[in-house]
């Protein structure tokens, strides 16, 4: 309108009605539902800025998104695992070791803190693990466990007479007339114990033996205190049977083929024959003799001439067949 004027208010602002003058003020985008902020609003004079929260980027100056931490190498340890969560991250550490936030290292975890952890052992700390170091008398069983060793089952025996196993440990027992040394573990003799074999309680008299001897001995008829083995290829001319002769040994005896014969395992423990032409050191033994060959007999084996040859001189010649006729 001629001679008159309009007043308009800057971007941001707006007209105020609550007073007569012409003033414009500041207009609150983030209460009136101009602001575009997915996030926080933060209204400023004639406008307004939007802000994201700790692990969240602007994008567009209004919409917040997550940040993959991850993408940086040196947001985790070298050796950690990293994983991108909303807002934030996660790092984690190896087995055996916990994740320190603040150094923003895998510090390694001290198990041999934990009670327990070790049993009958001792827990020494490696990194990431740890290691049990069993005490004497025990043995590996688990990582955290180690079990008593039963010393009476360990062959050949530690103890030759008797053996009472114990928690880390064992005690040997000894026959009448010996005594146990608890540094070696082993029996020794009584002094007034003179038996080479058994001793056995006199009731007579508490400090003397009645010597006995074990299976397959007697006692020496020359030395009472003696034990002597008892030959029972001697004694059970008929011990071993199938044609297998008898062998004595200390305390015992055992039947074996004689030469050129061998078990049969298959049957009942017979000898059978041994074909010496099937051993190829004895065949070729043969074989290196002129006209000869290799004939198996019943526990031996013998060289003899070919067919068509004969032996003159301990040398195979051949037969002449004609001269043979002309004789008949």
């Amino acid at each position: 309108m001629i001679g008159d004027y309009n007043c308009k208010c800057n971007t941001g602002y707006k007209q105020n009605s609550t007073v007569t003058d012409l003033t414009c003020i500041d207009i609150d985008e983030c209460t009136n539902g101009v602001a575009l902020c997915t996030d926080t609003c933060t209204n400023t004079p004639g406008g307004y800025t939007c802000s994201c929260p700790q692990g969240y980027s602007l994008r567009n100056n209004h919409s917040c998104h997550d940040v993959d931490e991850c993408l940086d190498s040196k947001t985790c340890p070298v050796t950690a695992l990293c994983s991108n969560t909303p807002g934030s991250y996660k790092c984690a550490c190896p087995s055996g070791y916990v994740y320190n936030r603040v150094n923003n290292t895998c510090d390694n975890i001290d198990e041999c803190l934990t009670s327990g952890v070790c049993v009958n052992g001792d827990c020494q700390d490696t990194q990431g693990s740890f290691q049990c170091n069993c005490h004497s008398g025990f043995e590996y069983f688990n990582k955290t466990f180690c079990k008593d060793i039963n010393e009476c089952n360990i062959k050949p025996a530690l103890c030759p007479m008797g053996c009472v196993n114990k928690i880390g440990g064992y005690e040997c027992t000894c026959s009448f007339g010996w005594i146990a040394n608890t540094s070696t573990h082993k029996c020794e003799k009584q002094s007034w114990n003179t038996c080479q074999q058994i001793c056995q309680y006199d009731p007579n008299d508490h400090n003397k033996c009645i010597c006995k001897c074990s299976n397959n001995f007697e006692v020496d008829p020359t030395n009472s205190t003696k034990c002597i083995d008892i030959d029972e290829c001697v004694r059970q001319p008929n011990i071993c049977q199938n044609g297998r002769k008898c062998v004595n040994t200390p305390g015992s005896y055992h039947c074996e083929c004689l030469p050129g014969f061998e078990n049969d395992w298959t049957s009942s423990g017979a000898c059978i024959d041994i074909n010496e032409c099937e051993v190829p050191h004895i065949l070729q033994q043969c074989l290196r003799k002129k006209n000869r060959t290799c004939i198996n007999t019943i526990g031996s084996y013998n060289c003899s001439c070919k067919e068509g040859f004969e032996e003159v001189s301990d040398v195979c010649t051949q037969i002449d067949e004609c001269k043979m006729a002309g004789r008949v």
